[in-house]
């Protein structure tokens, strides 16, 4: 698998190649104001501080293919959302569903109150119920939980935990 360095990955590590330049070079120039005459110390802090900034190194690899791992996955995730939006209408069609209809449906299967529907409509609650009734009709089931109860069904045939737990 090839790695690539993104931008901000790349500025990071040059800043902290940046500072790890810098604090050697005074360690080095300064190391008798700091009371630094032995230079096994001296060359025990360049270890550490060029051991942190490889670890530092390993730590934004590590990080830039966790995010390349999460785009990829938002990436699949944008293509199911598109193939659910699919099968939604085409069974909402399939049912003969008028516009109004389905926009009710898409609502009601966002889980928007009939309140909420009706005010988005700007009708009454009262005719939100009435295209419920024949959204159910047109369905074949008798609830709002039965309508969308089938999508989940549909979308997700093999996740019944009914079915799994009677085995």
């Amino acid at each position: 698998m090839d790695y690539k360095f993104n931008s901000a990955t790349s500025n990071l590590a040059i800043a902290l190649l940046f500072i790890g330049i810098i604090l050697i070079t005074n360690f080095i120039l300064f190391r008798e104001e700091f009371g630094l005459n032995d230079n096994v110390h001296v060359y025990g802090e360049i270890f550490a501080l060029l051991f942190l900034l490889v670890f530092s190194f390993r730590q934004l690899k590590s990080i830039d293919k966790s995010q390349s791992l999460l785009e990829k996955s938002a990436t699949k995730i944008r293509s199911k959302k598109v193939s659910v939006h699919d099968v939604i209408e085409s069974q909402l069609s399939e049912w003969g569903l008028t516009a109004t209809e389905q926009e009710i449906s898409y609502l009601i299967l966002k889980g928007s109150s009939f309140k909420d529907i009706a005010e988005h409509r700007n009708v009454s609650v009262a005719t939100i119920y009435k295209h419920a009734d024949k959204i159910y009709k047109k369905s074949n089931v008798s609830s709002r939980h039965d309508f969308v109860g089938y999508f989940l069904d549909e979308l997700t045939p093999d996740t019944d935990p009914i079915k799994r737990h009677s085995d």
